[in-house]
């Protein structure tokens, strides 16, 4: 996804609403030139961030996979911390929750002339976030449902992390170590199709990673759950 792809995206979005890194509720708003943000309870003020500035952040993001704000400093140009660091990592984070669900031009069908067709969606993060990569490295990549990993010809480990309350979209989990959980490609995909539940007594713990039963109830309940 390109930056004009990921904006006309974020135009085609509802609810547009999304939480900054600090856990405060946004609103947000595109225009063809300009993003805006507002807090949901009215309290502060309304900030904008323009068109140029998304289309910068977005290439260190995505391109240069830089993920924290000393990664920022004096990008803009302003000599600034970065700037709207925390409004362009919350909006970027969404971007990646949508990706590979849905695009714009589905969206904007679908609102024209909903098909008669049943989608089924899947809120897989393609790239990994930073805590994601560290859950991965803590459990030395081994699927905690089963215990196998895929090994790589140059020799390193792969597998995939699962946020078990999805990111983003109407579930709007977080992205914690505690909803964090390390699978093997299979397994990501039977939790991402709620084709199985997750028993916490036959899931692999390693000391240091904990898994927060509310999010382990959610998965039963409102991704398995509503597949029975």
């Amino acid at each position: 996804m390109n930056s004009d792809d990921a904006w006309k995206l974020l135009k085609s979005i509802e609810p547009k609403r999304l939480k900054t890194k600090s856990g405060k509720d946004f609103i947000f708003e595109v225009s063809d030139n300009s993003i805006s943000y507002f807090p949901r309870d009215g309290a502060g003020n309304r900030k904008s961030q323009s068109r140029e500035r998304f289309d910068r952040f977005f290439e260190i993001y995505f391109s240069e996979e830089k993920r924290t704000r000393d990664d920022y400093r004096n990008k803009d140009g302003t000599g600034s911390h970065g700037g709207g660091y925390s409004y362009f990592m919350s909006i970027f984070r969404l971007v990646e929750a949508y990706e590979g669900r849905i695009t714009p031009n589905e969206r904007a069908a679908d609102l024209a002339d909903p098909p008669p067709r049943i989608r089924m969606e899947t809120y897989r993060i393609v790239r990994d976030t930073g805590q994601a990569r560290v859950i991965k490295n803590h459990h030395d990549y081994l699927c905690q449902l089963c215990g196998m990993t895929i090994e790589l010809p140059d020799g390193k480990r792969y597998a995939e992390a699962h946020h078990i309350k999805p990111l983003g979209g109407v579930h709007a989990g977080p992205d914690i170590s505690e909803n964090i959980i390390v699978v093997c490609p299979n397994h990501h995909a039977m939790l991402d199709l709620g084709v199985i539940e997750l028993d916490t007594a036959k899931i692999r713990y390693n000391e240091g990673h904990e898994l927060t039963s509310e999010f382990i109830e959610y998965h039963n309940s409102k991704i398995y759950g509503l597949k029975r």
